[in-house]
């Protein structure tokens, strides 16, 4: 069976022509040199001298997990997010950017952390974070559009902390209080 799969990549390898999908955007690079944006439909390219490279351009989300910070006057607050981007220009986004996934949730824990670590916990809210986010996103500069943040958990948390010296010191000191018979 695996020589049937081979036989089939041998073929595509020879094929003259690649269909994109409407929901689709490609780029063509000849030659290791020219890139030129493809649209839906039919193109022709020249067996191995052309690299196609096809993406979806659809809306898609980024789901973190969660971000823990503290406010300006001490509350521990809990956020996870969802990120949602298309793909405008893919020409742009291959010429800016290597993953914009992660550069994308990088930014914005930055952006969480800073805006949260600068208010006090009554005057947050999910809506107002998403608001303040949402405007120092960037949307054109990598060839991306859509792109919004929405918070999912906002949750404030009380935390304990056990700190390794003094449970350390703790637990030496009750080794050596042996009671003595």
């Amino acid at each position: 069976m695996s020589w049937l799969s081979q036989l089939f990549g041998l073929f595509k390898s020879f094929q003259c022509w690649i269909t994109i999908a409407p929901w689709e955007a490609a780029l063509r690079v000849r030659f290791g040199k020219t890139a030129v944006r493809l649209g839906p439909g039919v193109h022709f390219r020249i067996p191995f001298t052309d690299r196609i490279f096809v993406q979806a351009v659809r809306l898609r989300p980024i789901f973190d997990t969660g971000q823990t910070v503290t406010t300006k006057d001490g509350k521990v607050l809990t956020v996870s997010f969802v990120i949602y981007y298309a793909i405008s220009d893919m020409l742009k986004l291959y010429q800016s950017v290597s993953n914009p996934e992660s550069l994308l949730i990088g930014q914005v824990q930055g952006q969480i952390a800073k805006t949260v670590c600068a208010t006090r916990s009554e005057d947050l809210s999910p809506a107002w974070i998403e608001s303040e986010i949402n405007e120092a996103l960037p949307s054109t500069d990598w060839g991306l559009s859509q792109v919004r943040l929405q918070i999912t958990t906002f949750a404030y948390v009380k935390t304990y902390r056990l700190l390794n010296y003094e449970y350390r010191s703790l637990s030496a000191a009750n080794e050596l209080e042996v009671p003595r018979l």
